[in-house]
This record gives C-alpha cells, structure tokens and sequence, in this order.
C-alpha cells in the first residue's frame, strides 16, 4: 500500500491547513524549522511534508525542514609496511607485500647438484691437499683407500683407524676421496674434511661425544646418515644425502651452513639449532627445543611437524610446496618471522591441539602464497602481525577452540594483514561450536583485494561464534558473498570500509552485544548493505553508529526474485537493533524493516532510492523513526 512519497502526495487533515503555495510563507514563519505538534502525527505525513519526526517532553513532532545528518567517514588502516616490504595504493588504502623474488633477505643458494660449484655456498672448500688444522690438539690424517700409519704422505684409510688413536681435543684432517665412517665418535674431537664434493662418508657416523665437523658430506642408501645418539654436535658446512633419514638428533646439534636431502632431512628429539640450512625432505621436532634460522626447506609431504616438539622458532625461513608447512596437534610454543609458504596444498600453518593444555603461536611478517588455507588454529592462542596472503584457496586465518574441551578459551589476535584473492574469508570460525565454545578474536589494519571473479574474495569474517570480537580498521573489496558476518557474541567494530558485488556485504547476527561505528558500504549493481538477523544465539542488540551505505542498482521490483540489489539497510533481528546517523541511497529499497524486534533508526537519510523504507503495516513507525529524511526517492514508504 503506498501511504505517500517523499515528493509531495496529498496531506490527509489536519495536516492539509499546513499546505502552502510555493511562493508562500508557513503560517509560523519563525523560527525556520519550527515543530508542529499534532494528537496523532503520522511518519508517512510529516515525510511527505518534507519533514521529519522528532520527540520532545514525549510527544511526537513534526519538524520542517529536518537537518541533514551528517555522518563520520571510517577511518583508513593506518599500519606501516614492515621494512623491506613494498606497499601500492588501492582506492583509500595501502595493500603490502614482501618481496616474493627474494623473500626476507634469504642468502643466495639453492637444492643444487653435490659436486657442483654451488657446494661452496655451504663450505669454505680448502684449496690443499688437506684442511687447515684448527691447533690446541694433535693432528691426525686420513684419505679415502690408503693404508698408511697417520703421517700427512702416509695416512689411514679409514675413519675408524684415527678414532682409535685419537684423544680428547685432537682433529682428523680428511683428504679427497671417499671414506667409510660406520663408526662411533665417542671422544670430544673435531674432524675436518676438504670439501663436500671432495670428502665423502659413505656409512653412518654416531655421535656420543662432544664434536665439531666441517666440510664434509654423507652419502647412505639407508639409515640415518649421521646420528646424534648423545653429547653434542656441531656441523658446519656439510651435505648430507639419505635415502630414510638425513639427520637423527637424541642429543643436541648445530647446524650450518648445511644442504640435507631425505626423505626425513632432520628427524629430531633433542635440542637443535639450524642456521644458513637448505633442505630437501622434512624436519621433524619431536622433543626439546627446534630454532631455524635462515632456512629453505621443501617437502612433498609436511615440511616442519613439531608433533612432540616443546618449543620452535622460525627465523628468515621459506617453505616450499607439500601439503602442510608447519604443523603441530600437541602443546608446543611456536614463533615465526619473517616466512614465506608456498604452494602448501592444504596449511601453511596447522596447529590443532586437543585437550586442556592450550598451543601459543607468534607469527611476525609472515605470506602464504599459492595453495589451500593460510594458518589454522585449534586451541591456540595467537599474536599474528603482519600477515600477507596471495591467491589462497581458502582461508588465510582459521580459527576455533577444541571441541572435547567444553570450558576452553582461545585468543586470536592480528595486527596489520594483507590479503589479494582467494575464495574464503580473511577469518573464518566453525558455525557448530555451541554456546560452550569460548574464542576472542581482534582484528586491525586489514587490507582485503579480490582480484576478479577468477579469485573473488569471500570477505572480512564469516561464520564465527566469538566470545568476543574486536574489529578496528579494515578495508574489504569482496566479489562473493558477506563481507562481514559474525554471531553469537560480544562485538566492536570500527572504521569499516566494504566495497562489494554480494548481497549483504555487512551481515550481523547478534548474540549479545554488536557495536559497529563509522562505517562505509559500497555496493554495486548485485550487492547489497547492513543485514541484521538473529542466529540461534541468546538474544542480544546491534547498536550502529555513523554508517554510509550506497548503491548501484538497476530498476527492479523490490520484490522480483531477479533483482538482486535489494536492500540497503535490512533489519530483521529479534534482538533489540538501534541506527543513528546514517545514509542509504542507490537501492531498490532502502530499508527494509521486518518489525520482529524493537528497531530505532534515527538521524537518517534514505535518498534516492527506488523505495526509501519497506515496512509491515503493523510497525509502529512513529516508535521506530526519529529525524528521519526520505528524499529523492520514486516512492518514500510502502508498507506491506
């Protein structure tokens, strides 16, 4: 039923005694916006007027003209690039990323060939017949096939010959050739090869003493190359090629500069340092503490599982293809800077741990490029700041706490995130949680570009039942469906820019309390404004403040299943929904109101829409409506 638009259709009286010529003056002429108080004033009236109704000692009036509202623009994320990342405009925003052609000053070197040039780039290659002896012990020889009695022109053959002369603090000197080991270095010694491409062990070495080698490489069709059975090693400049395991540690080891290729590169269970490390195959933590530095590493299948690991430190790292980077399902601590993950089909980062012990992960300029789901988080706390994804397949922060852990709480906080492409959110979190899930999420400074519809992107945050959700100054170009849907909680949410094609571009689903301040929406010709329902969450309320919607639609019905632009503002909440300050225009509808909760809309303009407000024919729209401006719009209210 149309009961007037905002243009000027006929006043039922009383109000028709206020009519007026063009050229004429109101009867109260002063002030210029003078209210008008009448027994039974009428929304639909006083718009038509070109008014707007107010309250004052709790009577309804008309005031007009209606002051304009003017509403706060949202603030822009406001994060720096890190150092060293490159940053390009988009629109009102700055997108960073680092640069992937030499991610994080990583030093030059390669899975290269052993024997080739490159074996340098781990070794200082010895120019002589043999090493440089390092002094403070004795010295003792051994080249690859001689039979001699240790001296520099008559050395052993084997390695085990000068073991068993060799005492505590002494050096082997390894010439070229290939040497068996197949032995136990038991003593606090230090042995030395030529190079790797020129001193080769063709048979396991176990280390239980206190030793340091250099310069060397292992070649072993089984087993572990070289095995770390106890004491402590440190291995500098080495190859180390296997057809099992590269690198078995039960002790402690230091490692690199150093290429390992296994299937398992490191197989660890005790203490591990790795530095300046190139691996081919994966690294396992299985007990104490694992710290890499500047480290390559691929693999076809996990590339770093820290199942049993206690704690782990990514430095300057890239993790090349497999289906998991890094993953974790026990209680570890972990630390990342400055890492790049590629191609992971499935996680860069997976760290899903049962039980009540929560994980705890700190992620620090860290990229996922390529491949499936950027980090996934299950009973983790987390501090992540400055994350950057490209052309994920699916999300790039994937959140929840454990499901056998009724009364857990997780925190998820992120700080200055970059995300181009991909098919999923920014953030999504599990919709089966329940009431007993406890998870708080915070977000700032997010950037989110969908490319084109070949990587549309899904949007902010989807599907979540937070606890607690903080948003602060993000901007989201989408091309799929909600740029913002949560639920099920307390949120904050604030200087907010949603540029879309998808209908409900800014969905709420009150559980408790939602605050959302300065916000702008943009919509083209499919996409849609604020949607507010309730989910099957305890009843709460949807307080908005300062927020510009706009659209681009196309002339359709408001009801026509085609039209897929079709609300501006769309409030069918149960729970308590209150709008001050803002402005809709460019939609089929405007607002759309479904009266099944108590609505304030207030200090608004509704403006060149194809229908200002849709409303029930039963809502009390002098409740609902206060300074209120229908302008522009081909029919101001219809209600149905």
């Amino acid at each position: 039923m149309d009961v007037g638009a905002s243009g000027g259709a006929a006043l039922p009286p009383p109000l028709a005694s206020f009519r007026r010529a063009p050229d004429e003056p109101w009867v109260q002429a002063e002030p210029p916006a003078t209210p008008f108080f009448l027994p039974q004033v009428t929304f639909a009236a006083c718009s038509a007027a070109g008014g707007c109704l107010t309250e004052s000692d709790g009577l309804i009036q008309c005031l007009e003209p209606c002051p304009i509202p003017t509403v706060t623009p949202p603030a822009p994320p406001s994060r720096a690039c890190p150092e060293g990342w490159g940053g390009r405009e988009l629109e009102d925003a700055v997108f960073c990323a680092p640069p992937l052609g030499n991610p994080h000053h990583l030093r030059q070197r390669g899975q290269q060939p052993v024997g080739s040039e490159a074996c340098a780039s781990v070794s200082t290659c010895a120019a002589g017949p043999w090493p440089e002896a390092a002094g403070g012990g004795r010295a003792w020889y051994v080249r690859g096939g001689a039979v001699g009695d240790d001296a520099p022109l008559d050395p052993y053959g084997t390695l085990a010959e000068a073991l068993a002369v060799a005492g505590d603090g002494d050096e082997i000197l390894l010439g070229a050739g290939t040497i068996p080991a197949a032995v136990e270095v038991a003593r606090s010694v230090r042995i030395a090869g030529l190079c790797p491409r020129d001193s080769t062990l063709v048979r396991p070495l176990r280390v239980t003493g206190d030793v340091r080698m250099r310069d060397l490489r292992w070649s072993r069709d089984r087993g572990p190359g070289l095995e770390v059975a106890a004491g402590a090693l440190e291995l500098v400049g080495a190859v180390v090629e296997a057809t099992e395991v590269g690198v078995r540690v039960q002790g402690t080891l230091r490692l690199g500069p150093a290429l390992l290729s296994a299937p398992v590169a490191l197989d660890a269970a005790g203490d591990v340092a790795i530095a300046a490390v190139s691996t081919q195959g994966s690294l396992r933590c299985a007990g104490g503490l694992l710290v890499a530095d500047d480290l390559v590493a691929a693999a076809t299948s996990t590339v770093a599982d820290l199942n049993g690991c206690t704690r782990a430190a990514f430095s300057r790292v890239r993790f090349e293809g497999g289906r998991l980077g890094v993953v974790g399902t026990q209680p570890v601590v972990v630390g990342i800077e400055d890492a790049t993950f590629v191609g992971q089909s499935g996680v860069g980062v997976a760290l899903e741990i049962p039980g009540e012990l929560p994980g705890t992960l700190t992620a620090t300029r860290v990229s996922f490029v390529g491949g499936g789901r950027g980090i996934v988080l299950r009973g983790v706390d987390a501090q992540l700041s400055d994350v950057h994804s490209e052309g994920l397949a699916g999300s790039t922060i994937d959140v929840n706490v454990p499901a056998d852990v009724p009364d857990s709480h997780q925190a998820v906080v992120a700080r200055g995130v970059w995300v181009e492409g991909g098919a999923v959110p920014l953030v999504r979190s599990s919709r089966d949680a329940g009431d007993r899930r406890r998870l708080s999420m915070t977000l700032s400074d997010a950037v989110l570009h969908g490319t084109s519809t070949a990587h549309p992107l899904d949007g902010l945050l989807r599907g979540g039942r937070f606890a607690e959700l903080n948003v602060q100054r993000a901007w989201v170009r989408t091309e799929g469906p909600p740029a913002l849907w949560t639920s099920c909680g307390t949120g904050d949410i604030e200087d907010l820019t949603l540029r879309g094609s998808a209908t409900d571009v800014f969905r709420l689903e009150p559980g408790q309390t939602i605050s959302a301040r300065r916000i702008r929406v943009e919509a083209d010709s499919r996409g849609g404004g604020l949607f507010t329902a309730t989910d099957s969450c305890e009843a709460g309320g949807v307080m908005v403040e300062d927020i510009e919607v706009k659209g681009a639609c196309p002339p359709c019905g408001p009801s026509d299943p085609a039209c897929r632009c079709l609300t501006g503002l769309e409030v069918r909440s149960q729970a308590a929904v209150s709008i001050r300050r803002s402005s809709v225009s460019g939609f089929n509808t405007g607002v759309h109101l479904f009266g099944l909760g108590p609505i304030l809309i207030e200090e608004s303009l509704i403006t060149d829409n194809k229908v200002g407000i849709f409303a029930p024919t039963d809502l009390d729209l002098e409740g609902v409506l206060r300074r209120v401006v229908l302008d522009g719009n081909e029919l101001g209210l219809q209600l149905y």
